[in-house]
């Protein structure tokens, strides 16, 4: 028998609180999950969602089953600045460091940086022989995505920050006893991303930072460029294949009340890329840039960087008092300690 579920669900949110609380983790792996608040996932194994939350309780599911989901997620996020100044100083190599101005930093609030965002799922399990079951699942467990305006306060931090996953998960699960089943499977994720700023090169140029005559012992202003003025761009794109695994068992008290053990790996990407410098064109900057900056800053090219997606671990209960009635409970870990900082190399 094959049972096929087309599930569509909109959440029009406003929830900066429920992000904070998983990061970049995106909760929304099924539409059937979500109805009660992915409360006791890991033991609750009612339909083929179980592939990304238990691989075990694949061995629950009688006959074939196709889930497909799609959800709707639109977040909104804003930002209020209480005075804001520039940074106390620029590091440049082979430069020594010198205070910047302690001005305020200009520009507005950045506007509302959330979006609409698609998050697709799929999950197929087929039981076979010998207690055996199979399963694929296809989906995004991380995915995060910010704009703010151009001229937004911030720039020179984030204007668009955005990573996206596809997680490609085959499962096995087995019947071990009329109580107990395993499962195991491996995640095969696709990353890609995308990082871009502002560059306040007037504040560069107005402390010295492109001034090629430094025996006189002093850094001057080379182009005239204005702080905060004359910006310019830079963007980071790049992508990877990360490979993990997800363990899984299941414990059956009884037909109606189980306990459930879920393990998601760590994930690492070593994210391959480019980087594009756009300069602010002002006094014929643009083509002097390259020649006045004996550093070799700024310049187009290859970048990259290693990014650890965290690994996470659930224990969940699941107990079915009568045909209106199941109780359900769970706890999550999630290993955000790897994710401490982003480093790229240009």
């Amino acid at each position: 028998m094959l049972i096929t579920v087309i599930s569509v669900l909109t959440i029009l949110a406003a929830f900066p609180g429920s992000i904070m609380a998983s990061g970049f983790a995106i909760t929304e792996q099924s539409v059937s999950g979500l109805g009660n608040a992915f409360s006791g996932s890991a033991a609750a194994s009612e339909d083929a969602s179980t592939v990304f939350h238990n691989p075990a309780g694949m061995t629950l599911l009688k006959g074939q089953q196709i889930i497909i989901g799609l959800h709707i997620i639109s977040p909104r996020t804003e930002f209020k600045d209480e005075g804001s100044r520039a940074v106390s100083g620029i590091a440049v190599p082979g430069i020594p460091p010198v205070p910047s101005f302690n001005n305020v930093l200009a520009g507005g609030s950045g506007g509302d940086a959330g979006g609409i965002f698609t998050v697709p799922n799929f999950y197929y399990v087929l039981p076979l022989a010998g207690g055996w079951s199979f399963g694929l699942g296809l989906n995004s467990p991380f995915g995060l995505s910010t704009e703010y305006d151009p001229g937004w306060v911030g720039r020179y931090y984030g204007v668009k920050s955005e990573l996206n996953t596809v997680n490609i998960n085959p499962a096995f699960a087995l019947r071990l006893s009329d109580e107990f089943s395993l499962g195991f499977g491996v995640s095969i994720q696709y990353l890609d991303a995308e990082l871009s700023n502002a560059v306040d090169y007037g504040t560069l140029d107005t402390l010295g930072y492109f001034d090629k005559n430094l025996s006189d012992g002093k850094m001057d202003p080379v182009f005239g460029l204005r702080p905060q003025r004359d910006d310019g761009f830079t963007a980071v794109k790049g992508d990877s294949w990360g490979y993990g695994f997800n363990l899984g068992v299941l414990y059956e008290f009884s037909s109606g009340s189980r306990i459930g053990m879920s393990y998601r790996s760590r994930v690492s990407h070593d994210v391959e890329g480019d980087v594009d410098w756009t300069l602010p064109g002002t006094n014929g900057f643009d083509r002097v840039m390259a020649a006045a900056t004996p550093q070799g800053l700024f310049q187009d090219g290859g970048v990259s960087s290693d990014i650890d997606l965290p690994a996470s671990a659930s224990l969940s209960y699941y107990h079915n008092v009568n045909y209106h009635l199941s109780v359900m409970a769970d706890i999550t870990w999630t290993e955000w300690g790897v994710l401490e900082e982003l480093v790229l190399d240009y």
